[in-house]
């Protein structure tokens, strides 16, 4: 894109914290002012705790003058996560609800192993979606697990926009991060640009997403809004991960080879468990095995690094939950019958 074609655009990044929105926001900025000299603002609305919270920063780049706050009509958003559009769909957190379904056309970049094509877009939206595995790419070149994904998603949304050029931006990470390091970003932007996929013309949901209020509307400047409830009640039970709770981020979930699982007493998975969220079930199956409560599990891995069997392993939750939606064989109901026939023994 040249500097005649250069228009104003609002890009949203929404992550969970450590994903490195905050770095790559600033990266584009830049690359935005030097390449296109457009007047540039960024945000950030940082998550309630200092990990697994949602953060979504605000890139705005005009040749006129930009007013603050968040952006209400995006041209581009960057899904770090591909669980967030769930947190979306479920209206879990109203900072991400509002990051992502306020974009009603333009180019949708996701994290995800899956094809464009099989992503289910939980509102209304037509444009471009596009998918990259970043968290492989990232965790293959820097060796970090969760990775730190922003550098390798902006590749993958240069490849999709053409915005800025994707050699003047690696030279911004080169400098904003010396070294080695710079070099691994480097690598991994560059393969996420050459393997994005790409589909152009997509319709989402018709689902109609409430929104926060927006500027438009007259609000009490010392007024308020309550903080999100993360974890809400729903007939019982917490509404958790598959229920969209934002403080659920994984990407990864154990599973059990119950032919393996032979801990007659003690289980150290089970002891080891940071949330009391794994355990052992001795009645109802045909071998014990060992079962995770999905909607509070954080994957961890802890419980499969201890197994003493190696009869856990971490399954891909993304593919996991396209291909078993009803964790049969990897779940039971936790807070129901723990005595009994299906429960703890």
């Amino acid at each position: 894109m040249s500097n005649d074609d250069a228009k104003a655009r609002e890009i949203n990044l929404v992550c969970m914290s450590g994903q490195g929105s905050v770095q790559t926001v600033q990266l584009l900025a830049r690359a935005f002012f030097e390449q296109h000299g457009m007047r540039v603002r960024t945000q950030v609305a940082p998550g309630g705790r200092p990990k697994s919270s949602p953060v979504v920063s605000y890139l705005k780049a005009s040749a006129g003058p930009i007013a603050g706050g968040p952006n209400f009509h995006p041209d581009d958003v960057l899904l770090f996560w591909s669980g967030l559009l769930r947190v979306a769909a479920n209206r879990a957190h109203p900072t991400v609800t509002d990051a992502i379904a306020r974009q009603r056309s333009g180019n949708l970049i996701i994290n995800s192993r899956l094809a464009p094509g099989e992503i289910e877009l939980p509102y209304k939206f037509s444009g471009a979606v596009a998918t990259v595995d970043a968290d492989s790419i990232t965790n293959e070149i820097l060796r970090r697990d969760p990775p730190p994904v922003g550098v390798t998603m902006a590749g993958a949304y240069i490849a999709v926009t053409e915005v800025v050029e994707l050699d003047r931006f690696l030279a911004l990470v080169k400098e904003r991060f010396p070294g080695r390091l710079g070099e691994q970003n480097v690598e991994a932007a560059r393969r996420a640009y050459e393997e994005v996929r790409i589909e152009r013309e997509v319709v989402g949901a018709s689902q109609e997403v409430p929104h926060p209020r927006g500027p438009e509307d007259r609000v009490d400047p010392l007024s308020r809004p309550p903080l999100p409830v993360l974890i809400s009640e729903d007939k019982g039970r917490p509404r958790g991960y598959r229920g969209g709770a934002a403080n659920i981020w994984r990407t990864k979930i154990p599973v059990s080879d119950d032919q393996l699982c032979g801990c007659d007493n003690m289980c150290i998975s089970e002891v080891m468990c940071p949330d009391n969220t794994g355990f052992i079930v001795r009645k109802g199956l045909p071998h014990q095995g060992y079962r995770v409560d999905v909607d509070l599990c954080r994957g961890c891995g802890i419980c499969a690094e201890v197994c003493v069997y190696s009869a856990l392993s971490m399954a891909n939750e993304e593919e996991l939950m396209r291909t078993n939606p009803t964790y049969e064989g990897i779940t039971v109901e936790p807070f129901i019958n723990y005595s009994g026939e299906g429960g703890r023994s």
